[in-house]
């Protein structure tokens, strides 16, 4: 609703509002904050674990890199999804398919006996000890990404960037965003406003003491049985048996002999295979050949 200008007022609105902008993210983070310790102790955990080939992979980067510009490294990768306006009955369901498939990821407190794959995905705050989060929200309305950064050093920043996004057509509607962490790294040292930020975050952390739940927290990502498969490329066709070798033959073409003929061929008992006996006899044989009357060699019966 537009409300109309009032050059009487004593206050400035414009400067209320931002105070109120701040105050309400600061509410929203302390709301969060423990949803926040629990993904930063979970990313925590796996950063040490990939110490040595995060730095090879940042080691990398500086080789081939043009500019500080190129001085980053893809950390982590989590979904989030986009459902338009909808009844708060069909939210429900839609939530519960992106729940189901892994669409949108999250983080809680469990029980010993917490099964992902006997999980109620529409109504199911009540089998969580605490209520999940989805990591879009906290990463968005905590100071996460800046506390991730200083594991990495002083001139390191934290950033959430889309790399890819579905469309669903079943609800129609719905997108679901693949989200990266990238470390990015400032030789120089982090420009003034960043710096000053990782400032207030350092301080606020310094005696920081975070419960740690190590066997009951769970990330939500999916119910392991329908997670897509990653697709797999056609089996190669088998190779096809190696031409035959040509055999010779006299004019019809290339003759592949069998057992049976080569054997017959060998057999010089035959009819056919001519002997000349007398004196006359090499000159008889020359004769025969010459004209081509007769095969010598029964090889050719087929003329």
């Amino acid at each position: 609703m537009d409300r109309p200008p009032n050059s009487m007022s004593l206050f400035s609105n414009s400067k209320l509002l931002t105070a109120w902008s701040t105050r309400s993210w600061e509410i929203e983070a302390q709301r969060l904050q423990d949803s926040s310790d629990l993904l930063y102790d979970h990313l925590r955990r796996e950063f040490v674990g990939r110490r040595q080939s995060l730095q090879t992979d940042l080691l990398e980067v500086i080789r081939s890199a043009a500019s500080p510009r190129d001085l980053q490294i893809p950390l982590w990768t989590f979904h989030t999804s986009f459902v338009p306006q909808l009844s708060r009955e069909d939210y429900a369901k839609v939530q519960g398919h992106l729940r189901r498939h892994g669409y949108e990821w999250s983080i809680g407190l469990v029980d010993n006996y917490f099964d992902p794959e006997r999980t109620e995905v529409f109504e199911w705050d009540w089998q969580w000890k605490s209520r999940p989060v989805t990591v879009h929200r906290i990463v968005n309305y905590t100071d996460l990404l800046p506390r991730l950064a200083l594991l990495f050093g002083l001139d390191f920043q934290v950033v959430a960037t889309r790399v890819a996004v579905k469309s669903l057509s079943d609800p129609a509607g719905v997108k679901v965003y693949k989200t990266e962490l990238q470390l990015r790294y400032y030789p120089k040292g982090l420009p003034r406003a960043l710096w000053d930020k990782q400032v207030t975050v350092r301080e606020k952390y310094a005696d920081y003491a975070a419960p740690v739940h190590e066997a009951n927290v769970h990330l939500w990502t999916g119910v392991p049985s329908v997670r897509e498969a990653p697709s797999t490329p056609p089996p190669a066709p088998a190779p096809e048996a190696p031409p035959p070798l040509p055999q010779r033959s006299n004019g019809g073409g290339i003759a592949i002999p069998t057992v049976d003929e080569v054997s017959r061929r060998l057999n010089f008992n035959e009819p056919g295979i001519y002997t000349y006996e007398g004196s006359d006899a090499l000159e008889r044989a020359a004769r025969d050949m010459v004209s081509g009357t007769t095969c010598h060699c029964n090889y050719h019966q087929e003329w």
